[in-house]
């Protein structure tokens, strides 16, 4: 009810056109049906982006969707699907938590142009249509200046190992599916554990490292698909 898109009157979002740009031509097509775009990217091999499509524009496309090929889920998001030969991608797989406007070049409009009775107006009309293109040729420079440098893995984190085993000359170490099922119920992103809880008296000093993710993370780790069970912590030494 709070959306500034609605107007605050809640209404349910239904696209009215769709746009497509490829920089590689320069070629920049709009659509005003969604089969119409599903029908036009069907029989084309390519990889199409949009950004936050696995949670908006996508589920648009639901009905078009192919029913037999892998529709790949990250965090709820639809991250890769397939429409006719198509392969359609959310970038917001490699610029996670990025809006479109961080990139640069956004174009502010009225949303109220928008409305159903005055969005065919002539002004109105190619004001939406330069918003529309505009949102297109930025998400394409991003994409083009990431995968000039980094390749076109699906997520950042793919880039980022694939990126990390190329400059240490390591391949990364994987694990089985049984592995995986085994240790995944004791792993926790940023877990700190209390191994011995109790009040003790004594004299003590607190120290504190500013940015110490980053310092630790360039420096080298081990790791292992193997592990070892102890019920006492390793000595300070090792």
């Amino acid at each position: 009810m709070a959306c500034p898109k609605c107007h605050g009157v809640g209404r349910i979002p239904v696209p009215f056109v769709w746009g497509a740009y490829n920089g590689y031509t320069e070629e920049y097509v709009e659509f005003v049906t969604c089969d119409e775009l599903a029908d036009f990217f069907a029989p084309k091999k390519t990889i199409v982006y949009a950004h936050n499509g696995g949670r908006f524009d996508y589920h648009f496309l639901k009905d078009k969707i192919n029913s037999d090929d892998l529709l790949m889920l990250i965090a709820g998001r639809i991250s890769k699907c397939k429409i006719g030969e198509a392969e359609f991608r959310d970038s917001m797989n490699i610029f996670q938590q990025t809006a479109l406007k961080q990139f640069g070049g956004k174009i502010d409009i009225d949303y109220a142009k928008m409305e159903p009775e005055v969005r065919d107006e002539p002004n109105n009309k190619a004001e939406i249509s330069l918003y529309l293109r505009q949102d297109c040729v930025m998400l394409w420079d991003a994409l083009e200046r990431y995968f000039k440098t980094y390749g076109k893995s699906l997520t950042q984190a793919g880039n980022a190992m694939r990126i990390w085993s190329r400059m240490s000359g390591i391949k990364p170490p994987s694990q089985t599916r049984e592995q995986f099922k085994r240790y995944k119920p004791y792993y926790h992103g940023g877990r700190v554990e209390c191994c011995q809880i109790g009040v003790r008296e004594c004299e003590f000093v607190t120290v504190d490292r500013n940015s110490a993710y980053p310092h630790v993370m360039k420096r080298k780790h081990p790791f292992s698909v193997d592990s070892t069970r102890d019920d006492r912590l390793p000595a300070i030494d090792n």
